[in-house]
């Protein structure tokens, strides 16, 4: 490898790899070429080629002579190089010097080949490491430092040679194998790798038949050999692969672009009669008969017998409800007379009907079977191939289908763990969810929808309909919190069902109650993360709607807002209020206060006689530092300061002025809160 901080300014090939040891009776003439190319323009002011020498297996030869030359490309570039051979390194190494005259500017696209022969490879397996060292600088002016990288060499037995690893078959059926051939001189260990798989073979193997396959293979085929020192010297690997028709999928991440069918597949097409290979080249496999193609074409290898069978495998038990099926080909090759039959074991077949000689298609029409099996049984010879371009099979949906916009499951679906749907989830039957359902988009649940775990609607204005909702139960049948979740989208509910004690409903989200027509009242604690919002009512509803009634602890997390409206009310009957966050109030609140009032104060002052007694909350909503301050009988009580943001409480009595004062201008957010009757 090159230095670390001299690099080569050149690239480099190193001809043959690999090469046939001497035996004592007959030498191995060696032979290296090595192609240096200049990517871009470069300098060079020599090459030194070094051959490790000894009888050695890192050794390539034990002579200490050879013949070298300098061969160019480019005519601009002279090749009459001058070179020297020197042994280092105690007669170990044998150097061979290229040495221009002067530097040598190589342009760019240049091919250099040093060539060294003449010497005979020692008889001993293994690798010899040929180091080339370039003096090569980008400019002309220098310097020209030694730049070194190293090629290996294997060294293999005399005579060996692996080659032609092929496949009987380059596709199969799902389920089938292949017979594996490959030619070889013997004398060496073999290993067969494929998928994460290996398998050792004898020496004297060429061929090898792989287990049942169920996805599209790849095989390799590699030939090593153990060095005097217990190291094993790879020679040589064969590669190949073979396509699985109908294969099985394994995969960490999976992207459909089109549909998804689970379960509502076509079948797989078999047969005993095989198939042909046409003269451009094209398999005609069972499998073209349910390719959804009618251009293709099924085309037998045998001529049909009686009791011969071309078969579908649905994969299952399966609702049939129609069968069509399409013969021959552009020149014929149309069936004998056969019976069309089915059966769910392959034991134990029903048959339907027989169907004529020489037809081009045939129709059920409706019919109403379960099967897994349908094939048709020759009852007849005849002297000619047969050809099938379609056999179609119609089932009631069954499984799964899901496309890029919506996702349909036709059995009940039951899931032990998370489920995240970013698309729309339709159901015609039941939902039960043991841990948590996550959709991103629209469920619509058409039955009931039975959870043990959280069910969880994210996407903004997207609804979750829900025929009945039915909670985890504790042992002694209470109903704990209702496994609801909303986070972002809207949830419309019949009923939320618990025995026992009222259940938290939990709402990470807004809660707005805008239903005309509708009043909500919920005998247990409302737990919202998010804004609660009751609108104003419509002057065609009565005086009662749009009110929230809570029995016991409304807990807001953020705003708690009654849009204007004379009767927009939240009634606190028992329990208490908490506000974690601010309380806007456009209307009124009823139980706890009298009345409470808003206001926006602009400006640098503003001035108000205290018509009651009251707690004002005053809130800065500017950068700029406010005041306020209350006066009594010409009298300062107070001045506060306010930051920016910053919000202060204060107490006032009925006939003060409070006032803000603003030098630098801005905005006041002011609550008044009622503690006595208001004049």
């Amino acid at each position: 490898m090159a230095t670390a901080n001299e690099p080569p300014l050149l690239s480099y090939a190193l001809e043959p790899k690999s090469i046939s040891v001497s035996t004592p009776t007959k030498p191995s003439p060696g032979k290296l070429e090595i192609a240096a190319i200049a990517d871009t323009p470069v300098y060079c002011d020599g090459f030194v080629i070094r051959i490790p020498i000894g009888t050695g297996e890192e050794d390539l030869t034990t002579d200490k002579t050879i013949t070298a030359r300098l061969e160019s490309d480019n005519p601009s570039v002279p090749d009459a190089w001058p070179h020297e051979e020197r042994l280092e390194e105690n007669d170990t190494i044998l150097a061979v010097h290229f040495e221009p005259n002067a530097a040598v500017q190589i342009s760019a696209g240049t091919r250099l080949t040093l060539h060294i022969a003449d010497f005979d490879v020692n008889e001993e397996i293994g690798t010899a490491h040929i180091t080339i060292t370039e003096l090569t600088s980008p400019t002309s002016s220098g310097p020209y430092p030694p730049r070194t990288t190293s090629h290996e060499v294997n060294k293999t037995p005399p005579g060996f040679y692996l080659r032609n690893l092929t496949p009987d078959h380059i596709a199969v059926d799902n389920g089938d194998s292949v017979l594996l051939t490959w030619e070889t001189s013997h004398g060496t260990n073999y290993r067969m790798y494929w998928d994460d798989l290996s398998e050792p073979l004898s020496i004297n193997d060429t061929a090898w038949r792989s287990p049942a396959l169920t996805r599209t293979t790849g095989f390799m085929l590699q030939a090593s050999v153990n060095t005097r020192s217990g190291r094993a010297l790879i020679l040589h690997t064969l590669t190949t692969a073979v396509t699985v028709i109908n294969a099985d999928l394994t995969a960490r991440d999976i992207a459909v672009n089109g549909t998804l069918d689970i379960g509502n597949g076509p079948g797989t097409a078999t047969t005993n009669l095989g198939f042909t290979t046409d003269e451009h080249g094209v398999r005609h496999l069972p499998s073209s008969m349910t390719d959804g193609n009618r251009d293709t074409y099924y085309w037998s290898a045998l001529h049909p017998k009686v009791d011969d069978w071309v078969m579908v495998d649905l994969g299952g038990e399966r609702q049939i409800t129609k069968i069509e099926i399409y013969f021959g080909a552009t020149t014929g090759y149309t069936l004998p007379s056969c019976d069309l039959e089915y059966s769910t074991n392959r034991t134990q077949w029903h048959k339907h009907t027989t169907i004529p000689a020489g037809r081009t298609d045939y129709k059920s029409g409706a019919i109403a079977w379960t099967a897994r099996y349908v094939h048709l049984k020759m009852n007849a010879a005849q002297g000619h191939r047969i050809a099938i371009r379609s056999f179609e099979i119609t089932t009631e949906p069954c499984g799964a289908t899901i496309t890029p916009t919506e996702t349909v499951i036709h059995t009940p679906l039951t899931t032990k763990g998370a489920v995240r749907i970013e698309g729309d989830l339709v159901v015609t039957g039941e939902i039960r969810v043991m841990n948590k359902l996550t959709a991103e988009n629209a469920l619509e649940v058409g039955e009931n929808l039975l959870a043990k775990g959280h069910v969880t609607v994210t996407q903004p204005g997207k609804v979750l309909r829900v025929r009945e909702l039915r909670g985890p139960v504790k042992q002694g049948g209470e109903t704990v919190d209702p496994p609801i979740n909303i986070s972002k989208g809207t949830i419309t509910i019949g009923t939320i069902y618990g025995a026992g004690p009222y259940p938290t409903v939990t709402i990470p989200a807004h809660l707005k109650l805008s239903t005309p027509g509708r009043t909500t009242t919920i005998n247990g604690p409302v737990i919202a993360k998010g804004n609660v919002t009751i609108d104003a009512k419509s002057d065609t509803q009565p005086a009662a709607d749009n009110t929230l009634t809570v029995g016991a602890a409304l807990i807001a997390k953020s705003n708690v807002t009654v849009d204007p409206g004379a009767d927009g009310r939240i009634w606190l009957k028992t329990g208490r209020f908490n506000a974690d966050g601010p309380a806007l109030f456009a209307g009124k609140v009823d139980g706890l206060f009298p009345t409470v009032t808003s206001a926006t104060w602009e400006g640098t002052s503003y001035s108000l006689t205290v018509d009651a007694d009251m707690i004002a909350t005053v809130r800065n909503e500017s950068s700029k530092k406010q005041f306020i301050n209350a006066w009594s009988g010409g009298n300062m009580l107070f001045e506060i300061g306010l930051d920016a943001w910053e919000v202060a409480t204060v107490p006032l009595r009925k006939g003060w002025t409070f006032q803000k004062r603003s030098p630098q201008g801005g905005t006041l957010y002011v609550w008044r809160f009622y503690v006595g009757a208001k004049s």
